[in-house]
């Protein structure tokens, strides 16, 4: 009896792990935008040879423009996590795996104290920062909302490397277009997320704003 307890057990956390994103879509009379997002590192790591440090998520994006041609910019796509209290916008490939440092501060919106820690190093585009909201957090026994900002500490010359190369090979590609586009989008985000608390929204000022939300099998 308590063999079959056992596997039954086993075979319950099998079909918990293989529970997928399925692909959430939203569109206008622009365009349509389609996309999948993956949280699981060694997802990750299997579809770009590098689990990005654990830090960030990945999104599949395929754009079909509906009404001639239309301009795709990454900085029109934002992740939203209400419920972690996660909003981020796209790394450029050279901001992931440059050579430079990353340098995270974060700090607290009750005024309470900061810290300061140094990043992987696979982070950085020399003089460029960016946002990365946190879980949500606090200080003391105060509850409140966590950011870390991020900023980039100059290293040697960002030189190409196997995983910068995949990742530019991959990513979506900013360009005015009348065909199909897919590609990846890489967002900065701190620790652990859930494919159904998360939203990707698309604004743009000539084609409009798009919602699109997550399932998961």
């Amino acid at each position: 009896m308590h063999r079959v307890i056992v596997l039954l057990l086993a075979g319950m956390t099998v079909l918990a792990a293989e529970k997928k994103p399925l692909p959430g879509r939203s569109g206008n009379e622009k365009l349509d935008v389609e996309a999948v997002v993956i949280v699981d590192k060694e997802e990750i790591k299997s579809l770009l040879g590098d689990d990005l440090g654990g830090s960030i998520v990945v999104v599949k994006v395929k754009v079909t423009p509906k009404d001639g041609p239309i301009k795709i910019w990454l900085d029109d796509f934002t992740l939203l996590n209400s419920k972690a209290g996660v909003k981020a916008t796209p790394f450029q490939p050279s901001q992931i795996a440059g050579n430079s440092k990353l340098i995270v501060r974060t700090t607290y919106s009750n005024g309470g104290a900061s810290s300061v820690g140094n990043g992987p190093t696979w982070g950085g585009l020399g003089g460029r920062g960016s946002t990365l909201p946190g879980n949500g957090g606090g200080a003391g026994n105060t509850a409140s909302m966590e950011s870390a900002e991020a900023k980039v500490e100059d290293g040697s010359k960002t030189k190409t490397t196997p995983l910068l190369e995949t990742l530019k090979q991959h990513v979506l590609q900013e360009k005015e277009t009348s065909d199909v586009v897919t590609g990846l989008l890489y967002f900065p985000v701190e620790g652990k997320q859930k494919a159904k608390d998360i939203e990707l929204y698309y604004k743009n000022p000539q084609q409009g704003k798009l919602m699109i939300t997550f399932a998961v099998k």
